[in-house]
């Protein structure tokens, strides 16, 4: 498996991104297959001033068991770790 960073003002040009600013239609769904075995994820990473950590993610799926349902089945989780490295919340995580 390999992976491109797209960040050359051809890639730019190809995806149809404003590299200066996020536009509105952006901000959303990227797959608009909502069959099975189509998801997509989004998520937002934290360190806090303190040394923790947080992490929130949203799904268009409620984990693997329903990754090859049709439609969206849309969850939520949380986590959020002391400065120690000690998980000590963890809403709606496998």
């Amino acid at each position: 498996m390999s992976a491109k960073l797209m960040d050359r003002p051809e890639d730019y040009k190809k995806l149809g991104i404003n590299p200066e600013q996020v536009e509105t239609w952006e901000d959303g769904r990227r797959n608009p297959e909502t069959g099975p075995g189509n998801w997509e994820w989004w998520y937002f990473d934290s360190i806090l001033d303190d040394g923790s950590k947080a992490v929130l993610q949203f799904f268009t799926t409620s984990g693997l068991k329903n990754i090859n349902k049709d439609g969206d089945t849309p969850s939520v989780t949380f986590n959020y770790t002391t400065p120690e490295s000690s998980p000590n919340l963890c809403v709606n995580c496998s």
